[in-house]
């Protein structure tokens, strides 16, 4: 089931999202609480359809580039949701989902937290969030996202990366650490890097790159992608 955003998650997509621009109806390929509060917030319509693929299958955290896995793993879930798509007895799929409006595009995207020359996905359990947490204050993080844009009428797709740098200060008191530690939708984000987090915010000095890109959907992105997209439909 899908988390509910939180209401500064809520508050950081409506200030940081673009508004899109005539978007087409959008197949939401994931059931993240931040992605979801990103899209709402840029006015398109979407509905969600969450992929059932092993991640872990895909690529290699020790050695593959982080766009490239990321890009692997959106490309993955776009595949396995156009494969399920295409099941017309599916009865798996969610009442209410079909049909699909007419020029509906399918939005898939993965992302991963860099630090120190490793990937860091969601964490595993709360010890493993509160070490992610806590080692952010002592070095740079970053973040790198893979999107895939598929257009469901004419199979045409459009796949591109993103990434950020953030910098926290180095006095992170160990309050502020509980207080993002005991957030659930913590457990949901890529290296436990749930930036838009209040008790975060006074000790971040830097980020190179928007909130929403860091907050996993690059709206800017996907609005050239979508025009991409198009360009590519229109000369097919």
């Amino acid at each position: 089931m899908a988390l509910t955003p939180s209401r500064f998650t809520v508050d950081a997509a409506i200030a940081g999202a673009l508004r899109l621009a005539n978007p087409p109806p959008l197949l939401l390929g994931s059931q993240s609480a931040s992605r979801r509060a990103i899209l709402t917030a840029s006015g398109a319509e979407f509905k969600t359809l969450v992929p059932d693929i092993d991640e872990k299958a895909i690529g290699d955290r020790l050695q593959d580039q982080p766009a490239a896995l990321v890009r692997a793993i959106a490309v993955a879930k776009s595949d396995a949701l156009v494969a399920r798509l295409g099941g017309e007895h599916d009865a798996s799929l969610p009442e209410g989902l079909l049909p699909l409006s007419p020029g509906t595009v399918l939005l898939t995207s993965d992302q991963v937290v860099t630090y120190q020359g490793t990937i860091r996905e969601k964490p595993t359990d709360l010890a493993q969030a509160r070490a992610f947490v806590q080692s952010y204050a002592t070095a740079p993080c970053g973040t790198c996202g893979g999107y895939c844009l598929h257009d469901i009428d004419s199979g045409e797709r459009v796949i591109a990366d993103d990434s950020t740098s953030i910098v926290f200060q180095e006095d992170l008191p160990a309050e502020v650490v509980d207080a993002v530690v005991a957030t659930e939708e913590l457990m949901w984000c890529a290296g436990a890097l749930m930036i838009e987090h209040p008790a975060w915010s006074p000790y971040i000095k830097e980020v190179v790159g928007g909130l929403d890109s860091v907050m996993g959907l690059n709206m800017t992105l996907i609005a050239r992608m979508l025009e991409e997209l198009r360009a590519k439909i229109s000369s097919s």
